[in-house]
């Protein structure tokens, strides 16, 4: 009798320690996929293949970009240098990850720089690139296409379900803007080992308000920029609302995806102009190894 309750506790322990890993983790190695991105901004559409690729390093895992091809739209005669000079612009620097996929650094930072001013071509636009802010803003969208396929999801506990609102701040470019977000997320996906995660933001208020508007006047006042309202920054933004849905279909236990999907519907009114920006991003991944 002894001799089954040893075994049964054996078996507890290791039912305990296999239900005790549920969380999601990053581990994509050294591996390869081919992306398709559907951007839809307001009524434009725009298509792209390339390649993601990842090597490991001591330091990290180094994520790359390369082989970028311009599906739709079709590209008019004569316009291929202006084309081959928008792709070298939007081509992503290498970027370094650490063990949970979260960002470190970008390796080639100002190759980056150098490759973006050099796209628009002016002496103000390339000293306007050496800003503080505009560096900050690169750097914040380099990850945000990183973070949307897999550092949001990281050491995520796998369990389905939808989370109570959660209110915190979110620093970007040097704004703290106010977030409220939730999370939900279904497990074995379509009858998979996959897990879909869908993640809905809302940035607004006073304080985001508050935060746009002090960023804007530090900005046009340190980089010597004209000022749409003259000397009165405060009056340039009256409302703002920035609302991201993103919906991630990835294998938890190396944080692969297979379909990304990321909308945001950006509304702003200044003085009495007011405007709306939607901008939607699908991505299909499909993995060689």
């Amino acid at each position: 009798m002894k001799f089954y309750k040893w075994i049964a506790l054996i078996i507890t322990v290791m039912a305990c320690n296999a239900v005790a890993d549920t969380k999601t983790k990053f581990n994509w190695g050294a591996t390869s996929t081919k992306v398709t991105e559907k951007i839809t901004k307001n009524n434009t559409v725009i298509i792209l293949n390339y390649k993601i690729s990842t090597e490991v390093t001591k330091a990290g895992h180094v994520v790359k970009q390369s082989d970028i091809v311009l599906i739709s739209p079709k590209t008019p005669a004569g316009k291929e240098v202006e084309r081959d000079k928008i792709i070298r612009a939007m081509q992503l620097p290498n970027l370094l990850v650490d063990s949970n996929g979260n960002p470190l650094e970008i390796i080639d930072f100002e190759d980056y720089i150098r490759r973006v001013s050099s796209y628009w071509g002016t002496e103000k636009a390339s000293n306007l690139f050496q800003s503080p802010q505009v560096r900050k803003m690169l750097f914040a969208t380099v990850q945000d296409k990183w973070c949307v396929w897999v550092c949001n999801w990281s050491e995520l506990e796998i369990k389905g379900g939808k989370t109570k609102p959660k209110r915190t701040t979110m620093d970007y470019s040097g704004m703290m803007l106010p977030v409220t977000a939730t999370t939900e997320m279904v497990t074995n996906w379509n009858g998979s080992n996959n897990i879909k995660i869908t993640q809905t933001s809302i940035i607004g208020g006073e304080a985001a308000i508050r935060e746009m508007t002090n960023f804007i006047q530090t900005f046009t006042q340190e980089n010597n920029l004209p000022l749409k309202d003259g000397n009165n920054p405060s009056s340039q933004i009256n409302e703002l609302s920035k609302g991201i849905i993103v919906r991630a279909v990835l294998n938890p236990s190396n944080l692969k995806p297979v379909t990304v999907v990321s909308e945001e519907l950006t509304k702003i009114s200044s003085g009495n102009e007011s405007k709306s920006v939607s901008e939607k991003h699908e991505y299909t991944f499909e993995w060689e190894n």
